[in-house]
C-alpha cells in the first residue's frame, strides 16, 4: 500500500529486521499467496515494529482514511433475505470491527443482522470455523 499511499518514508519504521528489506518485494505481484505467506512471520508482533502497531491500533490521518475506505460494504447494501454476519476476533486481514460497523450500518437500515464471533483465529482457520455453521443455518431455513 506504501506505493499507493504515504504510510511511511522507510520500511524499517513499519517492519522488523529483517522483513525490512524483504517485505516489499514479496508484494511486488510476482509471488504466489504461498510464497507471501512463507516469507512473513506468523505474527503481527514479529512483523510490525512496535511503534508501527501502535499506529494501526490507533488509527488517524491516512490510516483511518485506507480504513474507512475499505469499511464501506454495507453502508448502502440492504439485504432482502436472512442474514448473518460471520467474524473472528483475531483475523488479521479483515479486523472484526469491519464487520461490526456492517451490523451497525444494517441495523441502521431496520435489518437486525446476528454477529458470530468464531473465535480468536486468524482469516483462514476463520472460514473453515464458519463455513459448517453457515450450512447448518442454510440447512435451517430450507423448506420441509
Amino acid at each position: 500500500m506504501n506505493r499507493l499511499h504515504y504510510l511511511y518514508a522507510d520500511p524499517a519504521e513499519a517492519f522488523r529486521a529483517p522483513y525490512d528489506k524483504t517485505i516489499e518485494q514479496l508484494y511486488n505481484g510476482l509471488h504466489s499467496d504461498l510464497q507471501v505467506r512463507n516469507g512473513i512471520p506468523a505474527s503481527p508482533q514479529e512483523l510490525f515494529t512496535r511503534t508501527f502497531i501502535q499506529r494501526l491500533s490507533s488509527p488517524r490521518g491516512e490510516i483511518l482514511r485506507l480504513l474507512r475506505a475499505d469499511d464501506t460494504t454495507c453502508t448502502s447494501w440492504v439485504p432482502h433475505v436472512p442474514v448473518r454476519l460471520y467474524a473472528a476476533r483475531g483475523d488479521t486481514e479483515v479486523t472484526y470491527l469491519n464487520s461490526r460497523h456492517c451490523q451497525r450500518a444494517l441495523d441502521a437500515h431496520g435489518l437486525r443482522v446476528p454477529l458470530i464471533n468464531v473465535g480468536n483465529v486468524d482469516h483462514f482457520p476463520s472460514e473453515h470455523l464458519a463455513l459448517p455453521r453457515v450450512v447448518r443455518w442454510f440447512e435451517r431455513l430450507l423448506p420441509a
